[in-house]
């Protein structure tokens, strides 16, 4: 008996699954089944794109943010690569956020990705440090946000974007709590979070996406040399696990062009549209480009987006495009790949419930591959380093087997060719008489996209022409070729000036006189090592200023403008030597001492007697009645 009740439930439990898979939408029963979270890094590069719309439909990550007066764009380039949810180019972003005394582009990394879905920077834990004491910073002497307002170096060290940046306590709260909780050696020293909402300005801070990370900044004054420094530091919170939605079927092709029936209409409701298709202008051959429905429906008079119309049956949609591959990723959103060069059309046709279709039809241009993108960035000045950026777009089922880099200089016939082995050898560097290249760095590069950059400096003595030429070719054959002139400029050493009065007196009651000398040095564009030496006219030997007595540098210590004190009267030289120190990145192992150009002065001034001091007192007139008498024989 028991047992006939089991096959009774059994059979009643298999009856029920067939007529649910016979009357469900299949793609609903999967999607019923148990959500799967990833990290990103398990995630396949298909995955990654279905998270990311989830995210972008979800309005967890909008397609773009306003920061300040700007509006920025979502770095899709950035979540492939790097799994960061980032707005702007990440070059423009450090442009306008340069906050410290030192580039924001340092190593072939950046200081920020871009701006993150709070408006915060979203900082690069790759960046090179700016300097190390070896201090730990739970032990530095931080100054306190009062005081960095009231300092005009350290305000400029945070920079006016982590100054006037909007965060809330509380966001700011969580962040400090969890750098804390990450780094318990700050706990153990005695700071908690109000010491570092006291003395630290914040880039950004945490959300509950977990898609942004926190940093802060802060200024110390260094035990050493008493010098103010800043410090950033990153939090970057939990793991951050992804649902992953189930793949979406690929869109049957339509039977026949022929006009489908429109949706029927629900009684007494009025629905309309405005079809709109963001197409990007350029695509490679093989390469799927991203067609969005950016459409406009009114129901009943009321706005609504693409994707509530379409979730809630109002409207449904099809993107086609002649000569292309159209494959459907959300009711938003499909690729489009093209097997050939050319220029196409993409339709994207939308038909409102109870009403026509809409159509919005744009162009795209469809590049042959290889195509190759550079870009040269670098002050293009003697001895410093410049770097090439490449990307060679590549057809995904082709490889490419060739690419190389030649720098030469057309006047002279000198040239070096790097070459990029692309997995296949170690590459080499190169050096020439006045070019020297180090050897080609690959990046992260997939199927679609071959990445690398190439690092050099020139040593040329005057203003000087050279030609950049980059080649890439694929394995069936095809080829690309990118040729560019640029110029690089001459190094010119600091044109060295002394002022300096040209008469002191000495102190009242003194035989000593404050001797001031303030730099008046001109560069190129360089920053300045000072050194200061005085003499006595007569005297052979020069004497370093920084050890005479009463010594004071009134410039922070850059030696711009100093004071000491000169014992007795009579004449005086002071020479300044004035040597380069770069504001740009070189390549240390093509550089000597004698690349660093420096130039001396020397100004003669005197030092005289304190003039004497005259005091005139006033003399009371006298009066007297005098007689005299004069006599004769």
């Amino acid at each position: 008996m028991k047992r006939s009740k089991i096959r009774c439930v059994i059979l009643l439990f298999i009856l029920t699954a067939l007529l649910i898979m016979q009357t469900a939408d299949p793609v609903a029963v999967f999607a019923a089944e148990k959500p799967v979270y990833k990290t990103f890094e398990q995630l396949t590069e298909d995955e990654k794109q279905r998270v990311l719309e989830s995210l972008m439909e979800k309005g967890i990550a909008p397609d773009r943010i306003k920061v300040g007066g700007g509006t920025y764009s979502l770095n899709e380039s950035l979540w492939y690569s790097e799994g960061i949810i980032a707005y702007g180019i990440t070059a423009n972003v450090n442009a306008a956020n340069q906050t410290t005394g030192s580039p924001n582009y340092k190593n072939g990394q950046y200081r920020y990705w871009g701006y993150d879905v709070n408006g915060g920077l979203y900082g690069n834990d790759n960046f090179p440090r700016d300097s190390d004491s070896g201090t730990a910073a739970y032990n530095k002497d931080w100054l306190t946000i009062t005081q960095i307002r009231a300092n005009q170096t350290a305000a400029n060290y945070i920079g006016k974007f982590a100054m006037q940046a909007g965060f809330s306590r509380a966001e700011k709260l969580n962040t400090a709590s969890v750098f804390l909780d990450e780094n318990p050696a700050w706990r153990r020293a005695g700071i908690d979070e109000d010491y570092i909402l006291e003395h630290f300005y914040f880039n950004s801070v945490l959300s509950d996406s977990g898609l942004t990370r926190g940093q802060f900044i802060g200024v110390h004054m260094s035990r050493y040399d008493n010098k103010l420094y800043y410090q950033t530091f990153s939090v970057k919170g939990e793991v951050v696990l992804y649902e992953v939605p189930p793949a979406a079927p690929e869109e049957p092709a339509p039977p026949d062009p022929e006009e489908p029936e429109p949706l029927p209409s629900e009684p007494g409701m009025d629905v309309s549209v405005e079809a709109e298709l963001f197409l990007p202008p350029v695509t490679y051959v093989g390469h799927p480009a991203l067609a969005e429905d950016y459409s406009v429906f009114w129901v009943d008079g009321e706005p609504w987006s693409a994707a509530r119309a379409y979730s809630e049956g109002k409207a449904d949609n099809r993107f086609t495009s002649a000569g292309g591959s159209v494959k459907r990723i959300s009711d938003t959103r499909a690729t489009v790949t093209y097997s050939a060069p050319g220029d196409y059309d993409v339709t994207l046709r939308v038909t409102p419930k109870g009403g026509s279709a809409v159509y919005d039809t744009k162009s795209i241009e469809v590049l042959d591959t290889p195509a190759i993108i550079h870009n040269l960035t670098g002050p293009l000045k003697q001895n410093r380093k410049n770097t090439i950026h490449i990307s060679v777009a590549k057809n995904p089922g082709v490889d490419l087997t060739t690419l190389w880099v030649k720098l030469e200089h057309p006047a002279t016939g000198e040239s070096v060719t790097l070459h990029h082995k692309m997995g296949a050898g170690v590459n080499s560097s190169a050096e020439g008489q006045t070019i020297k290249a180090r050897a080609i760095e690959a990046l992260a590069s997939d199927s679609y996209f071959i990445n690398c950059r190439l690092e050099f400096l020139t040593k040329n003595t005057e203003n000087t022409d050279y030609r950049l030429t980059i080649y890439a070719e694929e394995k069936n054959g095809k080829s690309d070729l990118a040729v560019q002139d640029f110029s690089v400029a001459q190094d010119k050493p600091p044109e060295a000036n002394i002022f300096l009065e040209s008469c002191y007196i000495r102190n009242e009651a003194s035989n000593k006189a404050e001797i001031i000398a303030e730099d008046g040095t001109v560069t190129d564009g360089d920053q300045v090592e000072r050194t200061w030496y005085y003499r006595e006219t007569d005297a052979a030997e020069w004497i370093p200023v920084a050890a005479m007595e009463g010594y004071t540098d009134y410039s922070f210590g850059s030696g711009k403008k100093i004071s000491f004190l000169k014992e007795g009267v009579g004449p005086f030289e002071m020479k300044l030597v004035a040597r380069d120190v770069w504001v740009e990145e070189t390549l240390s192992e093509y550089i000597t001492e004698s690349d660093y150009l420096s130039a001396e002065t020397i100004c003669s001034s005197e030092v005289s007697n304190v003039a004497p001091v005259v005091s005139l007192s006033p003399i009371t007139p006298k009066t007297a009645n005098v007689t005299i008498l004069a006599g004769g024989e």
